[in-house]
């Protein structure tokens, strides 16, 4: 109980967590939502600054269920892990700086201050990737009505859902790699430039190999079953591997007081 009050306190409550799930939400928007009869292809931001939104929308029958299971745009793909971990990182590093973490740590052991610290960060991430992406639907659900083509909310509950609870995980798995770094490295440009970089070009090498499912982003598209059995396996060792050595090295920068 008291962890989930200070979870609360420390991150929710944070101006810095509700911009980065404002981020999140206008990052879903960079998706393709309509593509013209040469190919050029359109997200919504184009359509909205063009002006041209309404009269596409109702005239080539974009469905609110269409711009939902789109895929995320390469923009999202890139920025996604930094925005969900930063809430985390703003607190964790104002923690650093004040000497604050010494009080923490000597509060409640060295275990559950490393312990408690990585579930904040994956958590928060995780919830931060839903929210924005909550946000998104919603806005999405009122422009829709506004042009008189309500969805039928008993169709698009439960795929708004499944969604959810996929954006969590790629949230919580997204930051992972972050974390790692944050334990190992000090500068902190490095560790928003990094993992950016290395997510990035794994993704890109999967996806010109014509193997996708195995990107990060394979987990918010394809079946459960066919994910978890492939890709799924594979995610969920590399993010434990990751968590383990996160554990250690932070553990021992906390004993030999260099972190």
């Amino acid at each position: 109980m008291n962890w989930m009050k200070s979870f609360v306190e420390r991150i929710l409550k944070n101006k810095v967590f509700w911009c980065c799930v404002l981020c999140v939400t206008a990052l879903s928007f960079t998706a393709v939502c309509y593509a013209n009869e040469s190919g050029k292809e359109y997200s919504f931001w184009d359509l909205f600054f063009e002006g041209q939104m309404r009269q596409i929308f109702l005239e080539n029958d974009i469905t609110f269920e269409s711009l939902i299971t789109n895929p995320i745009s390469i923009f999202m793909a890139m920025f996604m892990p930094i925005l969900v971990i930063f809430p985390f990182l703003n607190v964790f590093w104002n923690e650093k700086m004040t000497n604050n973490y010494l009080f923490r740590q000597a509060r409640i052991g060295v275990r559950k201050y490393i312990v408690g610290s990585m579930a904040e960060a994956v958590l928060s991430s995780g919830l931060l990737a839903v929210l924005g992406r909550f946000l998104y639907e919603g806005s999405l659900f009122v422009i829709f009505t506004s042009m008189g083509k309500m969805p039928i909310l008993s169709q698009i509950v439960p795929l708004l859902l499944r969604k959810g609870i996929r954006f969590f995980f790629y949230g919580c798995l997204v930051c992972i790699p972050v974390l790692f770094f944050t334990a190992l490295l000090k500068n902190r440009y490095i560790i928003l430039c990094m993992p950016f970089i290395l997510i990035y070009l794994y993704d890109l090498l999967l996806r010109n190999r014509n193997i996708a499912i195995w990107e990060t982003t394979g987990i918010l598209y394809y079946p459960w079953k066919q994910y978890l059995v492939t890709a799924g396996v594979w995610m969920a060792v590399a993010a434990l591997v990751l968590m383990i050595g996160c554990y250690c090295l932070i553990k021992r920068r906390l004993l030999r007081g260099t972190w």
